[in-house]
C-alpha cells in the first residue's frame, strides 16, 4: 500500500494497523505514531475513602489503547501490608464520557482478586504482579507485619501466607485498570476520534480505613500521592484515518462486557439461603459470588479472604428454571462451574491458578472478622467462590440481541445454597458479567446492555 504524508505529524512511523483498532486481520501499512500520556489526578494527595478523578482526552485521529495504568505512591505511617496487592485499594471504578456513565464496577478490589485467583498463574503473581502492584512473591511465608516475621502488638502470634511487609514510608505502585473499555478487560482500542464531544473521565473511590490495608494500628494509616493515569495513544494521519473509516463503513462500535454488583447479608447458622440477584440485562454471561467477613476490620483480610462456610449445595433460580437442573454438590463441582465462567479448562490442560485443595475446600470459617490473639501457625485464608456460566443456557444470537447470554430483563434471579451448622454471619457479594455494546453518535459514546 502506498505511503502518505501529513504535515501536521512531524514524527510519523510506518506501522501495521493492529487488530485492536479494526476487526479482522488487515495488514495495511499506515502512518502513525505512538505516544505515552500521563493524566494527573485532580487532587494529588488522597486519604482513605477519597474519590480520585482523572481526565483522558479524545482527539481526532487518535485511539486509546487498552493498557491504562493507575500509578501512585502509597505512604503509610505504620507498618502494614496490602490485602494481597495494591488493587485492593480500589473500592469502586467508574468511567464516564461527558455525562454518560459507561462503566461502573463496585467492590472492584474483591472482584479483581476473585478473577485473578481463578485465572492467573502463581508464576505471574510472583513476577509481573509483584513488580507492578507490590504483591507478595507467591511463596507461602509467615507474615512480615511486625518484628521477627509476626503480626505486631496483640496479634504477635498470627501469621499469614502471601503478604508483603511495608515499613513506614513511600512505596510506588502500578495497578493496571480492570476496565472493559480502556483496561485489561478490553479487546479493542477505544476510538477517541469518534468521541470528541467530551473527554473520558475516570473516577476511583479508595477503600475506607477498615478495608484493603492490614495493620494493628487504628485510624488513618495511609494516603496516596503522585497519582496519575498512564495511558498509550496511537495517532494516525488524516489519510490513514480515511482508510480506516472506509474499512468500517464509518460506523464505530465496541462489543465488550462489564460487571454489575449486588450485596446481601446472611446471619450465622442460616443453613438455607435464598438471595435475590437484581441483574436485569439483555445478555447476562455469568455470575460469581464470594462470602466475606461480616464485620470489616483493619487487621482482617476482608477482600481476599473468601470462605466456604460449610456450603455443600449450590444452584440458581432464573425465572421458572433451576440451573443447573441438579444442584452443584460439594466444592469440586462448584469449582468446575466457577472455572467455566472465565474460560478456564477443567481438564488436564488446565492453566495453573491460585485455587488449591487446601484453600478452596476448607469447610470452616477461614478468616474471622477480627484476627484473635494467639492464633495457630499456618492459618490459611480461603479462595472459595461460586459461579455459573450462563451462556450455556442462553439463547442464540440474533439481530435483536447483543450476545447469547440469558435475557434477565423480565426474569427474577436467585442464588440458593445450603450449608452446615458452621455457617458464620457473612457478607455475600455477587457480580454479574453482562454483554455491552458501546456505540458512537455525533461524537458521543453510549452504552447499551
Amino acid at each position: 500500500m502506498a505511503s502518505y504524508t501529513d504535515a501536521s505529524m512531524s514524527q510519523i512511523e510506518r506501522v501495521g494497523i493492529p487488530t485492536a483498532i479494526i476487526s479482522g486481520d488487515r495488514p495495511a501499512s499506515i502512518e502513525a505514531k505512538k505516544t505515552y500520556h500521563s493524566s494527573p489526578a485532580e487532587n494529588d494527595d488522597n486519604a482513605a475513602g477519597a474519590t480520585i478523578r482523572f481526565t483522558l482526552p479524545c482527539s481526532p485521529n487518535t485511539y486509546l489503547m487498552p493498557d491504562v495504568n493507575l500509578t501512585f505512591d502509597f505512604n503509610n505511617t505504620v507498618a502494614c501490608c496490602f490485602d494481597l496487592d495494591a488493587s485492593c485499594l480500589i473500592e469502586r471504578y467508574r468511567l464516564f464520557h461527558g455525562s454518560q456513565l459507561l462503566v461502573d464496577i463496585p467492590e472492584y478490589g474483591r472482584l479483581s482478586r476473585l478473577i485473578e485467583d481463578v485465572t492467573q498463574s502463581p508464576e505471574n503473581g510472583s513476577t509481573v504482579s509483584n513488580l507492578l502492584k507490590f504483591a507478595p512473591t507467591g511463596v507461602a511465608v509467615v507474615a512480615d507485619i511486625g518484628a521477627a516475621g509476626r503480626m505486631a502488638g496483640a496479634n504477635a502470634a498470627i501469621p499469614y501466607p502471601d503478604t508483603t511487609y511495608m515499613g513506614p514510608g513511600a512505596h510506588h505502585c502500578v495497578v493496571p485498570l480492570m476496565c472493559p473499555l480502556i483496561g485489561t478487560l478490553a479487546t479493542k482500542a477505544f476510538p477517541g476520534h469518534a468521541a470528541t464531544a467530551a473527554p473520558l473521565r475516570v473516577e476511583i473511590d479508595l477503600v475506607s480505613n477498615l478495608k484493603g490495608v492490614v495493620s494493628n494500628a487504628g485510624g488513618n494509616v495511609y494516603n496516596i500521592t503522585t497519582t496519575q493515569l498512564q495511558s498509550t495513544y496511537v495517532q494516525v494521519s488524516s489519510q490513514a484515518q480515511s482508510l480506516i473509516d472506509a474499512a468500517v463503513g464509518g460506523v464505530y462500535s465496541l462489543n465488550t462486557s462489564s460487571y454489575a454488583h449486588s450485596q446481601a447479608n446472611i446471619a450465622a447458622a442460616a443453613q438455607s439461603n435464598n438471595i435475590l440477584l437484581p441483574f436485569s440485562y439483555s445478555s447476562l454471561k455469568h455470575v460469581v459470588t464470594g462470602l466475606y467477613p461480616a464485620v470489616a476490620a483493619q487487621n482482617s483480610f476482608n477482600i481476599s479472604g473468601r470462605g466456604r462456610q460449610t456450603i455443600d449445595q449450590v444452584f440458581y433460580q432464573i425465572g421458572a428454571s433451576r440451573v443447573p437442573s441438579a444442584p452443584m454438590n460439594g466444592p469440586i463441582e462448584v469449582a468446575e462451574h466457577l472455572c467455566k465462567c472465565f474460560g478456564v479448562s477443567t481438564n488436564l490442560l488446565q492453566i495453573s491458578n491460585y485455587l488449591t485443595r487446601a484453600n478452596f475446600t476448607l469447610a470452616a470459617t477461614v478468616i474471622p472478622a477480627v484476627l484473635p490473639a494467639g492464633g495457630a501457625l499456618g492459618t490459611l485464608v480461603g479462595k472459595f467462590a461460586m459461579g455459573l456460566d450462563l451462556e450455556a443456557w442462553g439463547a442464540t444470537s440474533s439481530a435483536t440481541r447483543i450476545e447469547n447470554g440469558i435475557n434477565t430483563t423480565a426474569l427474577q434471579m436467585y442464588l440458593n445454597f445450603t450449608a452446615g451448622a458452621g455457617l458464620a454471619a457473612s457478607e455475600v457479594h455477587t457480580w454479574g458479567c453482562y454483554d455491552m455494546l458501546v456505540s458512537f453518535t455525533n461524537g458521543s459514546a453510549y452504552a447499551r446492555f
